[in-house]
C-alpha cells in the first residue's frame, strides 16, 4: 500500500516558494527541458485564479495538478508524477480532486501522448478540437478535450 497524501495548495496557508521549489523538480523529472522556470511556477501559484493539488509520498513531492479557473470554465494547464511513480493511479486520483468542482474542464494534450488521452478519456473528457503544430521540441499537434460538470 502506498503512503500517498494529496493536498490542495492553499496560498493564505502555504509557502508557495517551497511549493514552487516542489513543483520545478517534478517538471525537471518528468521532461527534458521543463516547460515552466521556477520563476514562473512561482508566480503561477501567486494568482488567484489558480488550483494546484500536489501528491506526496512519504512527505516529499512526486506530483501535482495546476489548473486556473475563469467563472465556470477551468483549464487543467498541467498533470505531472515523477518517473518512479508513474503507473500507479496517481495522476488519475489529482484528476479525480479537480473532478469535484463544477463547470466546464479543458485541457490539451499530444497527439502523441496515449497515456495521458486514456486518463482523460477514463474521466469522460472528450476530444473536441485539433491545433496544429501547437507543441514545439518536437513540433506537434495537440487534441483539445473538455468535460462538462453542471
Amino acid at each position: 500500500m502506498r503512503e500517498l497524501y494529496i493536498k490542495r495548495i492553499n496560498p493564505d496557508l502555504d509557502c508557495l516558494r517551497d511549493i514552487a521549489v516542489d513543483v520545478h523538480l517534478i517538471l525537471s523529472d518528468v521532461y527534458d527541458t521543463p516547460p515552466w522556470t521556477f520563476e514562473q511556477t512561482f508566480s503561477d501559484l501567486l494568482k488567484v485564479d489558480t488550483i494546484y493539488f500536489l501528491a506526496y509520498h512519504e512527505e516529499k513531492a512526486i506530483g501535482f495538478l495546476s489548473a486556473v479557473e475563469v467563472m465556470d470554465e477551468i483549464e487543467i494547464t498541467n498533470v505531472a508524477v515523477i518517473q518512479d511513480f508513474r503507473g500507479q493511479g496517481i495522476s488519475s486520483d489529482l484528476l479525480s480532486r479537480l473532478l469535484k468542482f463544477d463547470g466546464t474542464f479543458f485541457l490539451e494534450v499530444r497527439k502523441s501522448n496515449e497515456v495521458a488521452k486514456n486518463l482523460y478519456k477514463k474521466h469522460n473528457f472528450q476530444a473536441f478540437h485539433e491545433r496544429k503544430n501547437y507543441y514545439k521540441n518536437p513540433t506537434e499537434d495537440a487534441i483539445l478535450m473538455r468535460l462538462e460538470r453542471l
